[in-house]
């Protein structure tokens, strides 16, 4: 329901402000989230069944034909950013904190919808749906891409782990 009527320049200028700073803001608040709470056993990062371990994203939207060409945003947070868009390393230690930052990403831009529905209070209707489907359309790939890549990081990290418990070549055991 349409509360503050602006003129057509302040309305524009407005929308364009508040999606900077909705977003930014809900960025700057998922960092602070600690490491430990990103539990990506649980229910809500796990794949579901449908997902097919993240192959489904692969099937309906050929994420892989597009998924190189997602800018990351960790840069503007200097060193609590943390680049999802590539494996730096294959250590356990590493790709734990992958798998972590990508449980992030995922709170983070779910969250960046939320506040959608603000829009409807200086905008005309049509233009509420406009910023509504502005947020789908830049926050839902992103999710998918999470959803595609964690699946395998996580397996990637199963294996990694189970190589470190191995016995060593020369039979001593690694603890």
């Amino acid at each position: 329901m349409r509360l503050i009527y602006l003129p057509t320049f302040w309305t524009i200028l407005l929308d364009c402000l508040a999606w900077a700073l909705l977003q930014t803001g809900v960025a700057a608040l998922s960092i602070l989230i600690p490491l430990h709470y990103l539990n990506p056993y649980r229910k809500i990062f796990l794949p579901a069944e449908w997902e097919d371990g993240g192959d489904v994203y692969q099937r309906w939207f050929r994420i892989r034909s597009w998924k190189a060409k997602v800018p990351s945003w960790a840069a503007i947070f200097g060193k609590r950013g943390f680049r999802l868009d590539c494996l730096e390393s294959t250590e356990p230690a590493y790709l734990d904190r992958w798998v972590r930052e990508s449980c992030r990403s995922e709170i983070c831009h779910w969250a960046a919808m939320l506040p959608a529905g603000l829009f409807f209070l200086w905008n005309k209707p049509v233009i509420a749906w406009f910023m509504v489907a502005y947020a789908l359309i830049f926050n839902l790939p992103l999710i998918i891409l999470q959803r595609y890549n964690r699946p395998k990081v996580m397996r990637l990290l199963v294996k990694r782990r189970n190589l470190e418990v191995l016995p060593s070549p020369d039979g001593a055991q690694d603890l």
